[in-house]
């Protein structure tokens, strides 16, 4: 018994090894999804980056604006995803900031989780966001969140 048991699980190693070997990294990107090509099998998020969808992905479930969180690796340059999961979409201006607790409260008065390695000391009170979430039992946990350009300033009246 332990020598099939040494021996599946030599097997596995062995087959694990490539992947392991291949040093494949991944990445997580989200945003607002700009464009999709069917027929291409790609979406295109509002970052101009474009994903090569996998092969089992349905493309007609995505559409122009819609809030999404891509997992992906670089192969030979082009961005693979293995995955895209829909996230809901908010936006708003921050009305607070909880450092301590790593959340922000909109002026709707939804309050959000920030990710993880997300640098709050970005945000302030007043900033205009955008932002992709899930829920995950009673948190709205954010997925990205991105800062809404500044408006242009006015320019001086002219005499």
């Amino acid at each position: 018994m332990k020598m099939k048991w040494l021996a599946a699980a030599a097997a596995t190693a062995l087959l694990s090894a490539p992947a392991f070997a291949a040093g494949v990294r991944m990445y997580n990107a989200g945003g607002d999804v700009k464009s999709v090509d069917a027929s291409a099998k790609t979406v295109t998020l509002d970052n101009g980056r474009t994903y090569s969808l996998p092969a089992n992905f349905d493309a007609s479930s995505l559409s122009a604006g819609q809030a999404v969180e891509v997992a992906y690796s670089v192969e030979k340059g082009a961005r693979a995803a293995s995955g895209v999961k829909t996230l809901t979409g908010a936006s708003g201006k921050i009305q607070s900031v909880d450092a301590a607790k790593r959340t922000i409260t909109l002026d709707d008065g939804g309050t959000y989780a920030l990710p993880a390695r997300f640098n709050a000391a970005m945000l302030k009170a007043g900033d205009q966001v955008e932002l992709g979430w899930e829920a995950k039992g009673d948190v709205h946990q954010a997925m990205f969140v991105k800062k809404a350009p500044p408006a242009p300033a006015s320019a001086p009246a002219q005499q």
